[in-house]
């Protein structure tokens, strides 16, 4: 891997300040990785297409799309491009779905350390990321499945493991979150992976990769761009 570099347990808590880390725990720590902001990355790319349309979507049909404006659009295949209302799109036109929808939360607090990198501790499932001066963001895996997309509940019981995960791995760390949680839902795939698959007849989703596809989709739009290729026209479903 390149510009990768292998820790042992010592190091990573004495340049990263992790503690009570399992014993054979190893580190690997790249020193270009980082993060992006997947919804600056969906703006910029909606900025460059020479034309969108922003009106919601009524009904989703074989070959068509109804939208809430009374109009239909129709096409040669019709690719659901929705994140976590994907499912719920589907289920609605009858179609057969295996996507899921799962909830996902976080939480920003205060750090006095400046050199907290982005991190996943496979040992506590913790995962986190630098938030601006003073501030690092935190989570752990959540365990609920099929959740509505509009509005999840956040957690209580979630957010309360990751203070005490939290205050164990990470000791200079303010456990008290700095605000309420955030909480989001995602669509996940079996297999997972963002990728065109097709439901039936005319359409196909583009989903199902959870919150990592932001680092994969260009990769993947451009795979699924090339299995299009033979089609005349699509008609794409957007977020919201």
């Amino acid at each position: 891997m390149a510009g990768a570099e292998v820790l042992t347990r010592d190091e990573v808590s004495r340049r990263f300040g992790f503690d009570r880390l399992p014993d054979g725990t190893v580190g690997v720590w790249e020193r270009r990785a980082g993060y992006l902001d997947p919804d600056r990355l969906r703006r910029s790319v909606l900025r460059g297409l020479d034309r969108t349309e922003t009106t919601p979507v009524a009904r989703l049909g074989d070959g068509a799309v109804d939208l809430r404006d009374g109009r239909r659009l129709t096409g040669d295949l019709v690719v659901v491009a929705a994140g976590a209302w994907t499912p719920g799109l589907l289920r609605a036109a009858g179609l057969p779905s295996t996507l899921r929808t799962k909830h996902i939360q976080y939480a920003h607090h205060r750090t006095g350390r400046a050199d907290l990198p982005c991190f996943v501790d496979e040992t506590s499932g913790l995962y986190g990321r630098p938030a601006g001066p003073g501030r690092v963001l935190l989570g752990l895996p959540s365990d609920r499945w099929d959740v509505d997309p509009p509005a999840p509940a956040p957690d209580s019981g979630l957010a309360a493991r990751v203070r005490a995960v939290a205050a164990r791995r990470l000791p200079g760390l303010d456990p008290r979150p700095d605000g309420p949680p955030v909480s989001a839902v995602d669509c996940y795939s079996d297999p997972p992976g963002l990728a065109l698959r097709a439901v039936a007849g005319a359409v196909h989703t583009f989903t199902g990769g959870s919150g990592g596809a932001a680092k994969t989709v260009l990769a993947a739009s451009r795979l699924a761009a090339t299995a299009l290729l033979n089609s005349r026209s699509a008609i794409r479903v957007p977020h919201g």
